[in-house]
Order: C-alpha cells, then sequence, then structure tokens
C-alpha cells in the first residue's frame, strides 16, 4: 500500500522542491539583473538577459513537470495492467479448471494477451482448450489481418514512409502474438509475408511460422505445410543464424524439416545452411537423424565437416558409415575440423579411438592437444591411466605438458606426484 502511494508522493515532492528552487533562482536573477540595470545602465541588453533567463527557468520547469508526470502516468498505467492481467489470468484458470462459463466477446487487450501465454505454455488437452477458445474469440484472423501493410493510401512518399514506420511496431506485436497463438489458420500467409519488403516482419514470421507448424496436427495440410517450411529454409535471404533459430522451434516438426533440408543436392551457397541445419540436429538430440548427418562426415565444405562431427558428439552416437570419415577427419588440414574430430573420436572403435586421441596428443595445434587429451581421460576405466602414461612416455614433449595439466585441472595428480611429473618432462 505505501509502494502504491509513496510513488506519487515522491514525484510530487520532487516536482514541488524543483519547481520552488527554479522559481526561487528566477526571481533573484531577475532582482540582480535589474539592480544592475540600473547601476550601469545596461538598457535594453539587460532586458534581453533576463528575459533569457527567465525564458530558461520557465524550460527546466516544464521538462522537470513532464519528465515527473511521464514517470506517474506510465507506473500508474502499468500498475493497473498488472492488476488486469492478473484478474484475466485468474478468470481463464477457473474458465479452464472449474468450468466456469467464458466471457462475452470481444476481448480486452488483457484479455487476448492472458489467454495467449496460456496458449504458449499449455499442451495436451489444457492447451487444446485454449486453442479452441482462440479461434471462438477469432483472435487468429484478426492478428492475421493486423500483419498485413495496407498500401491503398496515396501520398506524398514522405508521408507514407511515416505511415509504414508507424505500422511496424504494430505488425511485429501481430507477429509476435501469433507466435504464442500456433495456429494452423496461420502457417499459409506466414508463409506469404516470408516475402515481405521489411526485414524485421521477415524475421518476425520465420519464427511464428516454425511455433505455429510445431503445434500442428498430421494430416495432408501439414505436409504441404512442411514441405513448404523446408523449401523456405532452402531458399531464404535471411541470416542462418535466424534460420537455425526456427528449426530450433520446431519441435515435433523439425526431423522431417531437416531430414529434406540435409537430403538436398548441396551448393557453395547452401553450404552455411546444412552446417546450422547439422547443429539444429545435435542440439534437438534427433538420433533418428545420425545417419542424415553422417552422410555429411567427409563433404568438401569445412564448416559443414566440423558441424557433422560436432553433431554427432552431441548424440553420442557414430553410425558405421561414419567411422572411417571420422577416422580421416582427425588429420584434417583444417584445425578446427580436426578439433571437432577428436571430440568426437570417443565414439570410435577402441582401437581406433587410442591411436587417433594419442597421435592427436601431438598434433600442433594446442587446441587439438587439450580435446586429445581430455577425450583420453574420458575413454572408458582406462583412460586415466592412459593419460598418465602419456604424461611420462609420449615422445612429443608439448603432448606430455598437455597431458599433465589435463590431469592436475581433473584432481587426478597431487602436488608431489605433478612436480615429479613436471621436473620429468
Amino acid at each position: 500500500m505505501w509502494r502504491r502511494y509513496g510513488d506519487d508522493l515522491y514525484a510530487l515532492l520532487v516536482l514541488v522542491v524543483f519547481s520552488f528552487e527554479a522559481l526561487t533562482l528566477g526571481v533573484l536573477t531577475w532582482a540582480f539583473a535589474l539592480s544592475a540595470a540600473r547601476a550601469l545602465g545596461g538598457g535594453d541588453l539587460i532586458s534581453v538577459l533576463v528575459s533569457s533567463v527567465a525564458v530558461t527557468a520557465l524550460a527546466l520547469i516544464m521538462i522537470g513537470s513532464y519528465v515527473i508526470a511521464y514517470h506517474v502516468i506510465s507506473t500508474r498505467r502499468e500498475r493497473h495492467r498488472r492488476v488486469l492481467l492478473d484478474e484475466w489470468t485468474a478468470r481463464w484458470v477457473s474458465v479452464l479448471f472449474e468450468g466456469r462459463k467464458p466471457p462475452r466477446g470481444p476481448l480486452s487487450p488483457e484479455g487476448v494477451e492472458t489467454l495467449l501465454d496460456l496458449r504458449e505454455h499449455l499442451t495436451g488437452a489444457e492447451g487444446e482448450r485454449v486453442e479452441r477458445l482462440v479461434r471462438r474469440y477469432d483472435i487468429g484472423r484478426r492478428l492475421l489481418e493486423r500483419t498485413s501493410l495496407d498500401e491503398t493510401g496515396r501520398g506524398p512518399a514522405r508521408l507514407f514512409r511515416s505511415l509504414r514506420r508507424r505500422r511496424l511496431s504494430g505488425r511485429l506485436d501481430a507477429l509476435e502474438s501469433l507466435a504464442k497463438a500456433r495456429l494452423a489458420q496461420s502457417v499459409e500467409p506466414l508463409l506469404r509475408l516470408l516475402d515481405d519488403r521489411e526485414p524485421a516482419v521477415r524475421l518476425m514470421a520465420l519464427r511464428s511460422l516454425a511455433r505455429s507448424l510445431a503445434r500442428m496436427r498430421p494430416g495432408p495440410r501439414y505436409d504441404r505445410a512442411i514441405l513448404g517450411m523446408a523449401e523456405v529454409v532452402m531458399t531464404s535471404s535471411l541470416p542462418a543464424g535466424a534460420v537455425e533459430e526456427a528449426m530450433l522451434l520446431l519441435e515435433a516438426a523439425a526431423p522431417r524439416v531437416l531430414r529434406i533440408v540435409l537430403a538436398a543436392s548441396p551448393t557453395d551457397q547452401r553450404a552455411g545452411l546444412v552446417a546450422r541445419a547439422i547443429d539444429a540436429v545435435g542440439r534437438l538430440k534427433l538420433l533418428e537423424l545420425a545417419e542424415d548427418v553422417a552422410a555429411h562426415v567427409t563433404d568438401p565444405d569445412a564448416e559443414v565437416r566440423a558441424a557433422s562431427l560436432r553433431a554427432l558428439g552431441r548424440l553420442g552416437f557414430l553410425p558405421p558409415v561414419a567411422v572411417p570419415g571420422a577416422l580421416e577427419a582427425t588429420g584434417d588440414p583444417v584445425e578446427f575440423v580436426r578439433v571437432q574430430a577428436t571430440r568426437t573420436a570417443v565414439l570410435l572403435p577402441h582401437a581406433e579411438a587410442r591411436t587417433a586421441l594419442w597421435r592427436g596428443l601431438g598434433d600442433q595445434s594446442w587446441w587439438v592437444r587439450r580435446a586429445a587429451a581430455h577425450a583420453l581421460l574420458g575413454l572408458g576405466m582406462e583412460g586415466p591411466d592412459l593419460v598418465q602414461r602419456a604424461a611420462r612416455t609420449h615422445p612429443d614433449r608439448y603432448a606430455r605438458q598437455m597431458a599433465l595439466q589435463v590431469l592436475l585441472d581433473a584432481g587426478r595428480l597431487d602436488g608431489n606426484d605433478a612436480r615429479a611429473l613436471r621436473e620429468a618432462v
């Protein structure tokens, strides 16, 4: 209760003190200037000075009043908005879980926002009930209408650009709400928005499309949407990072879309996209796509090879068809490919893994040596013994130093043994 009224009292106190100080300084300056004018006979020059000081004081009072009034009004509005959101949340919970009758439409903005928040977080039977409510109030159609750009008006180019800028924020808000709504009816309009001239609209449309597709039910319409999304991913001029985020948001639809992307004919322009798709497979732990990822282990593009090895390492599974390529990659001419291949070498057959990691300890790259030492340490029960043997007997001096450092970091050596090995190295 004190916080509610304390902010207003504080703002009023600051306004009163600031205004009093400004008026006091203004009166003092005015009095001093008039006295100086009479004593020195300054005439019009002193009058101009006095007027300037008065205008400056008035401007300061106006600015301070505006800032404080803006703070008070915005705080009150935000507080009122939070109260309305809490009330609507309680109302929707009673409708969903207590069998209360849904409120009559049209809904207020707070009612729409809370309903879409529930739609975003609830799944299963509760999520379907929320979706029916969203359809009942026709929220999807209204949001889609807000995403379209109305270009029917004619006027000066400057005015038209100003109207476009004012509409852009509203379109982006509508697209964000569509991402929460996750409606099947919005998939096709969102596909068309990916050709919009505004880059921000294209980015938000792609994100909303992925989230909407993730909640679609299987069927012919779903199959067409999968193909459309895959085509968008392969042909879009959007940044690769935005495309990867969209692939991660696909949830259950991700395997089908990613399988199409990985099976498409590779080109130089698509190398970065394929690498992002492979990374998405690893991040989503899509074990059913391990064979598709393994096909790119020997890709001509170094970024794709590294992404394939990294994804297989995250999956923790190396298909037999990828074993020769992964073993060969431990000697790849590109450093960051060797790093990923060394980290993934623990998935190789035991004999090949030991040989590759022992060789990797003597690599010219510090990163490869460190990756090899850590991988060797985690190579089954004998891993720590292998690293200790490398710290003593490896023919490469830098390999011995790296093995010793990894043992120290892992707490596998005490101080005396570490000093003895360091002197030997």
